[in-house]
């Protein structure tokens, strides 16, 4: 299982559920904010790759995290979702790919 969630709210944890395609959907919405910054950085204001490399996982945190305060858990491989996220963009904020 790649990601779950738990939530009070009972849609929630049946879509996380779902065998294969529920892990899927949970780490996608963990990352939904960057569809928007796509968008953003292709439609309004273009956005270098090393600094979108750098906002999306931190804006990607600071999502799951407002999800986590609204009762809605987002987990990756086992770790809540905005740790996972704040280690990414830290990882990448000192140059280390992967």
């Amino acid at each position: 299982m790649i990601a779950h969630a738990t939530s009070k709210y009972k849609v929630v944890e049946n879509l996380s559920d779902i065998p294969v395609i529920g892990g899927f959907i949970v780490a996608i919405f963990s990352a939904l904010p960057g569809l928007f910054l796509v968008l953003y950085s292709e439609l309004i204001s273009p956005i270098s790759d090393e600094t979108f490399s750098i906002i999306a996982p931190s804006l990607f945190a600071t999502w799951c995290y407002i999800l986590e305060k609204l009762e809605i858990k987002l987990f990756i491989i086992f770790i809540p979702a905005w740790i996972f996220w704040i280690g990414l963009a830290l990882l990448k904020a000192f140059g280390i790919d992967f």
